[in-house]
């Protein structure tokens, strides 16, 4: 291995060269946020806008690429320029990492970055952080390296361990090795960074987020074992665990602060409002860590402020998703009725004494709030949190601003589960528009609310003054357009560019994964020369049972395939602490009693608690147009079961009863309640119903209508016209040259208008499979025994001569899920003794076939 010569000889001048060189990683990542800072310090807090220059081609397309979600999520789980920050980071391991392994004294390299990579992550473990206070680095992006630099000191440490014991047992001196102190030292040390590395994987932070917090002391146990393991290590060590120490002497000073918390406010889907008095923030969107004893002594938990630098009280609003946070719902007990009853309106606060701690604000964001002229706030959920706190800050900066010539927007998306959640922030929203209610305040609010579950709802503008009634008792009377159902941001993004041209805008982005890779997408479509969308995201994951209290009676918990849980309870522990079930067109029943006591819950998916039963899907066999449905299905993971009927059947009950025009497919949908025919009809059906994560259709207005256009085309086109074909070349008793010629010429060309529309392309909308490609699969896949039959030679198919349409055609039919849909169909045509034009073993014709239909029937009336 002599080819692997390291950079630098010595291993010791190798580890503080790469600890050097993070060090200046972090001073130009510094230098990028630093002059923003110093033009405030400029203005010496006067507000202040940045002008919106027009951008070139070149770095529009630049920030169009960067602004787009991760390539490689399991890396960076943001976006490209975080992958280039981890790129480098992880060229300076290999670069200063790359060494000839042939002597183990060589094996030291790894001992030695393993301790430096140590003395880094110490540097930033600190809350009170010098990287983040004075280089102004965003504190995201510290805890981000702080990540990598964590899985660098375990990888050098596994990989320094791993070298030396396998050099020992080829050696024959493990024993010996293992008898040494210093050894068993570097042991435990490796060992504490084994457990430090398993209890941070997501899986564990998410759901045991104690045992992630508090195995961080075990930290201390390598830092020790490191420091006694080897010489030298202070130098790489003891700066960081210096700066821990004032830090902590720092923290342990604040928690004799007094803290009074004014109110305790519950609302309707487990949130739990906290105001404190004695908190100031100097940043919009900074985290406090809490601790409530009346809840643990031990557990803190950090939460975003909800409030803006400035105010004298600090709102915190918790909600119910993992253990911790479910005791809090247990605080306000003095309420009307419990958080998380669906059934009424919990508004009551609570001014009883509850004691917080808190350890805080921290933070320093990526972006200087109020310092652009356009501020784009999209959030779902409690993720509206630090959006709150931004548009306070930015209303703020524009009473400060009164007859100046600076003007702000801001824009807020809010996505709601149900119209009840509005209530948790409809106070602030109202108090923002009341200030902005002054002509001469600088700054313009634009507030949409969009509720993708619960009961239909009226989209309508609201006026501060204004009262929205609504069907239920949750009166939504703040600002704003209240919207049911999902939002199209690409399109909302399209009229807030269209609103301020020319302006450059930040957004904020707060909610789930899919969220922030939407908003990503939105705002890279967006962006043009004349205006950019700089998105700063925070994420988090609901991955937790939402029902709170549900285990203080019987619950069992099995695990179920693609993310599905199965839950048995009494059906009494359903009535009480279940959500209202939907109503009958959404996706459920509004009777819990008449739910099993097992069910499934999706909670990837939306509306509420997606309690599907299988889908009854009516069909004959040979019929194209059924496995369009069968095949939705089976790419989306819907349950359903098939209900065969024979040719012989489909005009007699109970068949017609489903579908009064006796053409097959039709299905039954127990979850809402619904019969439907026409194949079309059913895949649209489906699709809108159930592809909450739109692997079959497309996000944007545009996509969207030509998605339609495409399956109405198929509908009216390919299906009619390949039938008839179909009818004359085959199934019709009498060769009608007039009939054959023109059908023939209809089947080759809606080949060709498919073909025009696909070259160059792989799937004929957005770039991607969806369900306007499948559809024209089944009769596609039947052209050989339509043109006659028995079919004629592969390379004799007509398909062949439109090449764009035969290699469409051959991805979609390599597609796991069509040769399941293949699979069962051959099942049942053999169960029927069917063949593959449809007709029975030793039927060539329809006549034939009608003339054996009513010779059985003769026989059995007789």
């Amino acid at each position: 291995m002599s080819e692997l010569e390291p950079i630098v000889d010595d291993q010791y001048t190798a580890a503080r060269a790469y600890f050097a060189c993070v060090i200046g990683l972090l001073l130009f990542e510094s230098a990028i946020h630093l002059p923003i800072y110093f033009l405030e310090l400029r203005n010496r807090g006067r507000p202040v806008v940045k002008s919106s220059p027009k951008h070139f081609t070149v770095t529009t397309y630049l920030h169009k690429l960067t602004t787009l979600p991760s390539f490689v999520p399991f890396l960076t789980n943001h976006h490209i320029p975080d992958l280039i920050r981890f790129l480098v980071f992880a060229g300076l391991n290999l670069l200063w990492g790359w060494n000839s392994i042939d002597y183990s004294t060589q094996y030291k390299l790894y001992g030695w970055l393993c301790i430096a990579n140590g003395g880094l992550a110490l540097l930033m473990a600190s809350r009170t952080n010098l990287f983040a206070i004075i280089l102004r680095i965003p504190s995201p992006t510290l805890l981000m390296y702080h990540r990598w630099i964590g899985l660098a000191t375990v990888a050098h440490a596994t990989t320094h361990f791993a070298l030396n014991t396998q050099h020992d047992i080829l050696t024959d001196q493990l024993a010996d090795a293992f008898s040494s102190t210093r050894i068993q030292v570097g042991m435990m040390a490796w060992l504490s960074l084994a457990i430090l590395f398993v209890t941070s994987l997501n899986f564990i932070r998410r759901r045991w987020f104690e045992a992630f917090y508090y195995s961080h002391a075990l930290f201390f146990v390598f830092v020790v074992g490191a420091l006694i393991h080897t010489t030298n290590g202070p130098e790489f060590l003891l700066p960081g665990l210096g700066l821990w120490a004032v830090d902590r002497a720092i923290r342990f000073w604040n928690n004799f602060r007094h803290y009074e918390v004014k109110e305790v406010i519950p609302y309707v889907g487990d949130v739990v409002k906290f105001k404190v008095e004695g908190v100031q923030v100097s940043h919009p969107g900074q985290i406090a860590w809490v601790q409530i004893p009346s809840i643990s002594f031990l557990n803190w938990h950090p939460f975003t402020i909800a409030s803006a630098p400035g105010d004298k009280e600090v709102v915190l609003a918790i909600r119910g998703l993992g253990g911790y946070t479910r005791k809090v719902q247990l605080l306000p007990d003095n309420t009307t009725s419990a958080p998380g009853d669906s059934k009424q309106e919990v508004t009551t606060s609570v001014k009883t004494g509850v004691k917080i701690r808190m350890d805080g604000p921290y933070g320093v964001g990526g972006v200087r709030w109020g310092l652009h002229p356009v501020t784009v706030l999209v959030a779902g959920g409690i993720g509206i949190t630090p959006g709150i706190s931004i548009a306070t800050h930015i209303v703020k900066r524009g009473l400060l601003a009164k007859g100046g010539q600076n003007h702000w927007h801001i824009h807020l998306l809010w996505v709601v589960k149900e119209r009840a959640h509005m209530k948790w922030f409809a106070d602030e929203l109202r108090r923002l528009a009341e200030i902005l209610s002054d002509p001469s305040v600088p700054v313009t609010l634009d507030v949409t609310i969009h509720v993708t579950g619960g009961d239909t709802m009226r989209s309508e503008s609201l006026g501060s003054a204004e009262s929205y009634e609504m069907e239920t008792p949750h009166v939504y009377d703040g600002p704003g357009v209240v919207v049911q159902g999902r939002p199209n941001l690409e399109d909302w993004f399209g009229k807030v560019k269209t609103m301020r041209s020319g302006l450059d805008s930040v957004v904020n982005a707060c909610g789930p994964r899919p969220l922030i890779n939407q908003v990503r997408r939105a705002a890279s479509k967006n962006s043009w020369q004349g205006c950019h969308f700089r998105v700063e995201e925070e994420v988090f994951e609901l991955r937790l049972l939402p029902v709170p209290r549900l285990a203080q009676r019987p619950l069992d918990i099995d695990s179920e395939p693609r993310g599905w849980i199965r839950v048995q309870c009494r059906e009494a522990d359903l009535a009480h602490k279940m959500p209202q079930a939907p109503g009958p067109n959404q996706h459920g029943s509004t009777d819990l009693k008449s739910l099993n006591s097992y069910f499934l819950i999706d909670f990837h998916s939306n509306p509420l608690y997606n309690m599907t039963k299988p889908i009854e899907v009516w069909m004959t066999a040979p019929g194209p147009n059924s496995w369009k449905v069968v095949m939705v299905l089976e790419e989306l993971g819907i349950p359903y079961k098939i209900q065969s009927v024979r040719f012989e059947d489909i005009k007699k009950m109970p068949f017609i009863g489903l579908n009064p025009n006796g053409r097959a497919p039709a299905i039954k949908d127990p979850n809402t309640d619904l019969t439907l025919w026409e194949s079309g009809a059913i895949v649209q059906y489906l699709v809108q119903q159930y592809d909450r994560e739109e692997k079959l259709t497309c996000n944007s207005m545009q996509d969207k209508q030509l998605l339609n256009q495409w399956l109405m085309f198929q509908m009216s086109g390919q299906g009619p016209y390949f039938g008839q074909c179909g009818w004359f070349n085959v199934l019709h008793s009498e060769k009608l040259p007039s009939a054959i010629e023109r059908y023939n010429a209809e089947l080759h060309r809606i080949l060709g208008v498919l073909e025009g529309a696909l070259k160059g392309k792989d799937w004929l909308v957005g770039n991607k499979f969806t369900y306007a490609d499948l559809v024209f699969a089944p009769w596609n896949d039947r052209i050989d025994t339509i043109m006659g039959y028995p079919p004629a030679p592969p390379e004799e198919n007509p398909i062949r001569k439109f090449p764009a349409v035969d290699d469409w055609h051959k991805r979609i039919v390599s597609r796991p899920t069509w040769k399941k849909c293949m699979e069962i169909r051959d099942r049942l045509m053999d169960e029927q003794g069917l063949m593959p034009n449809g007709m029975p073993k030793g039927i060539s014709n329809m006549e034939q076939y009608e003339a054996k239909i009513k010779a059985e029937e003769a026989a059995k009336a007789a």
